[in-house]
């Protein structure tokens, strides 16, 4: 593992060295030096000895990383700078003792976790800690970790607090389905299982998945949620691979014919017509 580390980094170092880091150089010539040697050496430093050497180099290269508790308290040096910010997830899974080197590297912690499991670990976990000193918390409202390609649910029900998010307007939506009908598209409508759903799907040309999904935005019905339907949402749609097309309401109202032209186009786009 610590040999692949040791190649990645150099790996980014090189793929960098000239475009993304001269500013780091001019105001730092030692590291400058140390990271020439670096590159031209054959023989491999450790990970450590990176850290220590070029500090400024590896922030410029890595502004976030991802690194177990083990890793953070044997690769980073108590004098690196210290991050923005520190996400420890699945704190309970995490002891008090583990995650203090990781909270003491950076300006703001943030420890993600289910107050609603139960702790039967043999140690005192760092989530345990905090709901103890009564640090300060916020309720997720959603949970996309189990979105998948054509099922859509929430994995806890508990961050929905029973509260009704209602996002579409069904007879708007059926009304775009038959004019899509009409132009010979195979659809389904309010596919899912909880209350994010995709609005309209369309049936790809060989008839294992949907070759189009559509999300249909009534901005009268959801304004206190923009941020997950405009942003949040169709990110984590876009990354299980769904092709999405945003709807607006407004400018299916303004020119449906425009819009129907517009999901036309997109859908031979995809299927290759």
């Amino acid at each position: 593992e610590e040999e692949r580390l040791r190649k990645d980094i150099k790996n980014n170092i090189i793929k960098v060295y000239i475009e993304n880091i001269k500013n780091v150089f001019n105001e730092n010539r030692v590291e400058f030096t140390n990271l020439q040697k670096f590159i031209h050496r054959n023989k491999d430093r450790s990970i450590e000895s990176i850290f220590n050497s070029m500090p400024s180099i590896i922030r410029e290269i890595y502004p976030c990383m991802i690194m177990s508790s083990d890793f953070v308290s044997k690769y980073i040096p108590l004098d690196f700078d210290k991050f923005d910010v520190v996400i420890i997830d699945e704190g309970f899974n995490l002891s008090v003792d583990k995650s203090l080197i990781p909270i003491f590297h950076g300006k703001r912690c943030l420890i993600f976790g289910d107050d609603t499991f139960k702790f039967d670990t043999y140690f005192e976990s760092i989530f345990e800690r905090a709901i103890i000193m009564n640090v300060p918390k916020k309720t997720l409202k959603y949970d996309y970790e189990n979105i998948v390609e054509n099922t859509l649910d929430l994995s806890n029900k508990e961050f929905c607090y029973n509260n009704e998010n209602v996002f579409k307007n069904n007879s708007m939506i059926d009304n775009i389905a038959k004019y899509l009908i009409k132009e010979g598209f195979d659809v389904n409508t309010n596919i899912g299982k909880g209350k994010f759903k995709i609005d309209i799907g369309i049936v790809s040309n060989n008839r294992d998945k949907y070759s189009l999904g559509i999300i249909v935005d009534d901005f009268k019905e959801f304004k206190n949620n923009i941020g997950d339907r405009e942003i949040i949402y169709p990110d984590v749609l876009k990354n299980k691979g769904w092709n999405i097309y945003r709807l607006y309401s407004v400018n299916w109202h303004t020119n449906s014919q425009r819009e129907i032209d517009n999901i036309k186009n997109i859908v031979a786009q995809i299927e290759g017509v």
